[in-house]
């Protein structure tokens, strides 16, 4: 029963030979890749590692192309499966047509003349389409395309999504708040409500959406839930992990309770679905979800209370010990008690209870058998607080 009434450490190593090795910080970036081949266009999306030039990305494609020698100007590209013009050295045998290259950045939706080379000098551009200095580097997201013809001779332009598609897509995402569904989620994120000590679980469906001419699988498939800044410990939950053949989906979950101290306030909570294609390459797609924590100005929960015995002969007392936890907005000093049938109190004590206790408080009662009849007696915790 609950009743409520309202010094720096300086080391010096001395090496006959210090090696310093600096490590660059790599990131992954997508390009894609258009080339009009006359009848036929060739599209492609490379995997490569940021700022790898014009010429390395090309020739990790499975197009023929005939390059010239590297000379001031970088490799020059003379030929395309058979498509161009000869290669003369350090250049093309060029006349009035030659390969146009042009880029495409993730803030555009249109081909630009490129005003640099594939792998001249030693710099890449600065991406300032009027600045003539150094080559191309790659960048996520960006695109390649290139076309045989006179100048502005262009190739056909596709968005970068149907280039280089995401592999995987989130088709429904379920919270469920102590076993009830909560409607505020889905696919494209929201927000639920919970109060602290509450079991979440959050149920992702995923799917490879790649086509099975591609056939491709991803991964190590996982759903992440993080929240760093949710009470002391935080939420940091993932589900087991699964391969997704092309076309194939499967669902995901994570559960989780609320911690104790969590504060009353919202919540950003880092969900994401994670994954590694055949290449290597981390796929992340986060989804926003927010997570409000309500308390009540007073609320104590009493968890758990038992004596660990059904029954008991021949001993003088009893232990019965309980497990409380401060779900309100502000400490609480407590009386606790046992109460008998017939209402009178059998045991008490006081306690205090934190509003951000990370962990229930644990009680013990010691109670006198003498003072019980024989048989069974059901006996009651109370909770007397201000």
């Amino acid at each position: 029963m609950e009743k409520g009434k309202t010094g720096a450490v300086l080391g010096i190593l001395l090496l006959s030979a210090l090696l310093l090795y600096v490590i660059p910080d790599v990131h992954a970036a997508k390009v894609g890749i258009v080339v009009d081949l006359g009848s036929t266009t060739y599209t492609s999306c490379v995997a490569v590692r940021d700022g790898t030039n014009g010429y390395d990305i090309l020739e990790k494609t499975s197009l023929s192309i005939d390059w010239s020698e590297k000379g001031p100007f970088g490799h020059a590209l003379c030929k395309i499966n058979g498509i161009g013009e000869n290669v003369v050295g350090t250049a093309c045998d060029w006349g009035s047509e030659y390969w146009n290259f042009y880029i495409s950045t993730s803030a555009m939706n249109s081909w630009s003349y490129s005003p640099v080379g594939f792998d001249a000098g030693s710099e890449c551009w600065n991406r300032d389409f009027t600045s003539y200095g150094g080559h191309y580097c790659a960048v996520d997201g960006d695109m390649m395309g290139l076309a045989h013809g006179s100048y502005n001779t262009q190739p056909p332009y596709y968005p970068f999504e149907q280039l280089c598609p995401q592999p995987l897509e989130i088709t429904d995402i379920n919270v469920e708040v102590n076993g009830k569904h909560d409607r505020g989620v889905d696919e494209d994120g929201g927000d639920f409500d919970v109060k602290p000590g509450d079991e979440v679980t959050i149920t992702a469906e995923v799917e490879n959406v790649l086509p099975d001419s591609i056939n491709r699988e991803i991964r190590d498939v996982i759903l992440l839930v993080q929240g760093d800044n949710v009470g002391d410990e935080g939420i940091d939950e993932e589900s087991d992990e699964v391969d997704l053949e092309a076309g194939d989906d499967d669902k995901l979950d994570v559960s989780f309770r609320v911690p104790y101290d969590a504060r009353e306030k919202r919540y950003d909570l880092d969900v994401r679905i994670e994954g590694t294609d055949e290449d290597g390459e981390t796929i992340s797609i986060p989804v926003p979800v927010e997570m409000r924590v309500k308390r009540d100005k007073h609320e104590i929960k009493i968890l758990r209370a038992d004596t660990g015995k059904q029954s008991y002969d021949c001993e003088s007392t009893a232990v019965l010990e309980a497990e409380l936890v401060n779900l309100g907005e502000d400490d609480e000093t407590l009386t606790l008690g046992v109460l008998l049938p017939d209402g009178s109190v059998i045991a008490q004590k006081e306690t205090e209870l934190d509003y951000d206790a990370e962990h229930p408080e644990s009680i013990s009662f010691m109670i006198p058998l003498s003072e019980l009849s024989e048989g069974t007696t059901v006996v009651s915790l109370f909770a007397d607080y201000e």
